[in-house]
């Protein structure tokens, strides 16, 4: 039987406002933990934000941090070596986006757009990025320890950000949309950083089966990478966003307990490649 892992997004699909995980999301993750399901959080938020989250959860596995940019695995989860870029303490990083001095250089670089005011997590303080997320002083602070992804606040009209956008391509980085707030990064993404695990899973179990959970347009190249992928809401369209013709549509759940029932039922009836 192929071994089941799913990816999730942290903000409006696990978690709800004020970072708390609803009822039937628990019950959910309670069933994943029974099961022995690896759950890989992949999320805007920075490492600092979800080791916290991981340790409130009880959740043990990867993850992938700042919108693909690195990927965090735990020492000993896998009983092998492989490459990485660094470590902490408890996690090898395998790193697959741009420094953040070199995000920060860039955006002090970028020549005046007309009508766009562009402002990053960067050029504030504490107690101006709390007032923007709601968040208090010590989580506002974990948002801000940001390693390879800068958090913006773009001011203006579409056509303005759509010249910052080009004009960030033009350096080789990206700018993304993850509900709230835009981001800037380097040329990576939760789904590229999501096969760099799947590849690791398979080298562990032999044949798995992916499937993701998210709610904005900076979910669907993680979507895109797995054999089942969950929409949460309405919001964003997604045909002409996933990188096969081949790859499904993704399925619609209203809530991450409705995805994830759905998911266990699709892993115990398919047999994937």
């Amino acid at each position: 039987m192929a071994k089941l892992v799913i990816f999730t997004d942290l903000d409006g699909t696990l978690l709800e406002e004020g970072s708390q995980a609803a009822g039937q999301s628990r019950e959910a993750l309670l069933e994943l933990e029974g099961l022995g399901v690896p759950l890989i959080f992949a999320s805007a938020k920075t490492q600092a934000e979800i080791l916290q989250i991981q340790t409130r959860l009880k959740v043990k596995a990867p993850f992938i941090a700042e919108n693909g940019s690195a990927v965090f695995i735990p020492k000993g989860y896998f009983p092998f070596g492989f490459q990485s870029d660094r470590s902490t303490s408890t996690h090898w990083v395998i790193e697959m986006g741009t420094p953040y001095r070199e995000l920060r250089r860039f955006l002090s670089e970028v020549p005046p757009i007309p009508g766009l005011t562009i402002q990053g997590f960067g050029d504030m303080g504490i107690e101006e990025v709390g007032s923007l997320t709601g968040l208090g002083p010590a989580a506002a602070a974990r948002a801000m320890a940001r390693e390879y992804d800068e958090t913006l606040v773009l001011d203006g009209p579409a056509e303005a950000i759509g010249r910052f956008e080009a004009l960030a391509r033009s350096r080789g980085l990206r700018v993304t949309h993850g509900g709230a707030f835009h981001h800037i990064l380097g040329n990576c993404d939760k789904g590229l950083a999501a096969l760099v695990l799947c590849s690791l899973f398979v080298r562990r179990h032999g044949r798995i089966f992916s499937a993701a959970l998210g709610n904005a347009k900076n979910d669907l190249p993680l979507l895109a990478a797995v054999n089942l992928p969950v929409l949460l809401g309405g919001k964003i369209r997604v045909k002409d966003d996933f990188r096969s013709s081949e790859k499904l549509l993704p399925h619609h759940a209203d809530s991450w307990g409705q995805g994830v029932n759905h998911i266990l039922r699709a892993s115990r009836e398919s047999d994937p490649i």
